[in-house]
């Protein structure tokens, strides 16, 4: 739908030929991206075909010829589509015919897949409107008139400022004819703006599927698939692409309908339907089916024209047995596209809302699209899979790249010892760290070692004392060993399990279960329950975070709340977190790498307290620990605030500690542990 005084049939400048526009009697046979195969109602003269535009298009004849002539190209579903069926089919209203007493036509618009669409005017107000008739013969058709029905009564519920509006619905016993009134809109199509103008700049094309994503998720929501998704259906009223409208819902349908309720009629242009619109995958239409649509739209306005999908059925068949090429296509969308454009509806992004978390958080595709990874300094790379928002594509990367050494090498087999003395030097250890438990027990409840006592001049002496009643201090006083962290969790299914952070070495799985008997002994002895004691390997790099966390236990300050799903991730997966602080608290959030790397994830977390990322291994690569580390303060953390993605740990918290020490007003700590495992049958172990 255009404004009255919009050139729908000449250049720029309206006193020409539009050369992406073609005469429709008798057309060529097109070439792959040759300008469309649409029905055209001119009396223009042939003009060059530039543009691919495969709309059906009625458009004021420029000459003084009287009879409008009108051919089109074989139907995708096909019925006969010689002019003489066309004609009967596409019965056109005259100017100054008066629909139910309150519209007046003052001429065509367009044709939609189910009707023509009208210039009116609303009588009584002098507004103007847009008319679309339903063609008699699918009025004559119950189930197409129900159909129509239908339609109207679910887009008057829309209401969205990327949708064109709605208004009435009404039939005309005079005419006996079925029409919907709807918002006119002063503007061109995307198509005319791309032949006019070129490609969408990046910037451009991402506001442009951000706005229209969030209108079709609305209309998802009541049902409605559109099903004709293409340039020629996006209205840029005064030519703004920012304020995109989508129109011709003519097609559009409720996804409770079966395909048989639309007789007689393709849904969508062929250069822009997806496959199950070609008879693929069930011939199921639901939201995934716009979900391709879309992609198509937006590859289509980024590269200047219609991707290569085919100019015959057959041909588009074919073209859809796989993801495009998208070469031609902005890098910043390419993965997102895609994803979206994959044959099977099942593969697809499952909503439009998806579609929208995906353009916001761009490191949460799966790795095969080649998502964004980004370059940091000194060398350091993000682990594979993850990426920070915004962030810009380094060149060459993609996700899932990155070196294996980023993760801990595997030791390998132990060079072959003697069991028999295995088995006596293990019993030795089991028994000295039983006493070695139980001498660290008395030494705490004695005073003789503990919190109140660190090295004079140390950092633990300028922070604030630790209180040592309580599960926290005496879980920072059991003496579990260097690189070892306990900690109770207070809330969700695990609550009152000890969790046992610690990096393991030798018979280190022998040696935790001794330690844990004992820690859950005096655990018990001390508080009157004997906690489970689960196990958290670590790798040596991330020892950082164990002593870290150790250092603020059980001390005056805000504690987080921290928890992550699943906890073993399969590489290529989402990780789900959730965290959350008391009152005023401010909050830091990272990921520690098996490397020992720190990313921050804070700019992540949603008002709802939720953060979400994927993280991916290199082919071949071995499953790797993953810690995330929660730090709460009454002020916020320059340290953190300015460290750079991938500062090893060993260096950063030891700056942060000093700084939390300098202030004097205290800091939590909560940890989550995730194991990063290879995808496949490990990852449901």
């Amino acid at each position: 739908m255009t404004g009255a005084d919009e050139p729908r049939n000449g250049g720029q400048d309206g006193t020409g030929p539009d050369p992406d526009r073609r005469e429709i009697s008798s057309p060529p046979p097109a070439e792959e991206g040759a300008a469309s195969d649409r029905t055209r109602l001119s009396a223009a003269p042939v003009a060059p075909e530039a543009a691919d535009d495969e709309r059906t298009a009625f458009v004021a004849p420029g000459g003084a010829e009287d009879a409008t002539r009108i051919a089109a190209p074989p139907s995708p579903a096909g019925p006969d589509a010689s002019p003489a069926a066309a004609e009967a089919r596409v019965p056109i209203l005259s100017a100054g015919t008066v629909i139910n007493n309150n519209y007046r036509i003052a001429g065509v618009l367009n044709a939609g897949g189910m009707g023509a669409v009208y210039h009116g005017v609303e009588i009584g107000t002098g507004d103007p409107v847009a008319i679309k008739a339903i063609l008699p013969d699918l009025a004559a058709d119950p189930r197409a008139g129900a159909l129509f029905r239908s339609e109207a009564r679910m887009l008057r519920q829309l209401a969205d400022d990327a949708i064109v509006r709605y208004y009435n619905y009404v039939h005309d016993h005079a005419l006996d004819r079925y029409f919907l009134v709807m918002e006119f809109i002063e503007g061109i199509t995307l198509s005319d703006h791309m032949a006019r103008s070129g490609p969408l700049p990046p910037a451009a094309a991402e506001a442009l599927i951000r706005r229209l994503a969030r209108a079709l998720s609305r209309a998802h929501a009541l049902g409605v698939i559109h099903r004709d998704l293409s340039p020629d259906n996006v209205m840029l009223p005064g030519g703004a692409v920012a304020e995109a409208r989508l129109i011709d819902f003519g097609i559009a349908r409720s996804a409770r309908l079966s395909e048989d309720e639309a007789p007689g009629t393709f849904a969508g242009k062929l250069k822009y339907v997806a496959p199950e619109q070609l008879g693929h995958f069930g011939g199921h239409v639901g939201p995934e089916t716009d979900i391709y649509g879309l992609a198509l739209l937006v590859g289509a306005a980024l590269s200047g024209r219609a991707l290569p999908m085919g100019n015959s059925i057959e041909e588009a068949a074919e073209r859809r047995q796989r993801v495009p090429d998208l070469s031609g296509v902005s890098p910043g969308l390419r993965p997102l596209l895609s994803h979206m454009l994959e044959p099977d509806p099942a593969a697809r992004p499952a909503s439009m809302d998806e579609v929208l978390r995906l353009i916001e958080h761009p490191h949460l595709l799966p790795p095969r699209y080649g998502g964004p990874s980004v370059a940091v300094p000194g060398g350091l790379t993000l682990p594979p899979g993850l990426g920070r928002p915004g962030a810009a594509r380094a060149a060459g990367s993609g996700r899932g790249a990155g070196p294996a050494s980023d993760l801990v090498p595997d030791p390998g087999p132990e060079p072959p010892r003697d069991r028999a003395a295995l088995r006596l030097i293990g019993g030795l250890a089991l028994v000295f760290l039983a006493l070695l438990g139980a001498a660290g027990w008395y030494g705490w409840t004695t005073g003789l070692i503990g919190p109140g006592k660190p090295p004079e001049g140390g950092i633990e002496a300028r922070l604030p004392p630790r209180q040592e009643a309580g599960r926290a201090g005496f879980l920072a006083a059991w003496q579990s060993g260097p690189c070892s962290y306990l900690t109770r969790v207070e809330t969700g299914p695990r609550a009152g399990v000890v969790e046992r952070y610690g990096h393991r070495r030798g018979d280190a799985a022998t040696d935790n279960a001794t330690d844990n008997a004992a820690l859950a002994e005096a655990y018990e002895a001390q508080f009157g329950s004997r906690p489970a004691v689960l196990d958290r390997p670590v790798a040596e790099a991330q020892c950082a975070v164990l002593d870290f966390a150790r250092s603020l236990q059980a001390r005056p300050g805000p504690l987080p709340v921290l928890s992550a799903t699943p906890e073993r991730v399969a590489s290529g997966e989402e990780v789900l977190a959730a965290v959350a602080a008391p009152g005023p608290a401010r909050l830091w959030v990272a990921l520690v790498a098996p490397d020992g790397a720190v990313y921050d994830l804070t700019d992540r977390i949603g008002p709802d307290g939720n953060l979400r990322f994927g993280l991916s291994l290199p082919e071949g690569a071995p499953a790797a620990p993953q810690l995330l580390l929660a730090v709460a303060a009454t002020r916020p953390l320059a340290s953190a605030a300015t460290a750079a993605d991938g500062t090893p740990a060993a260096r950063l918290l030891p700056a942060l500690l000093e700084e939390i020490a300098g202030r004097g007003d205290g800091a939590g700590v909560a940890l989550a542990h995730l194991e990063l495992v290879p995808p496949g049958p490990e990852a449901d172990e």
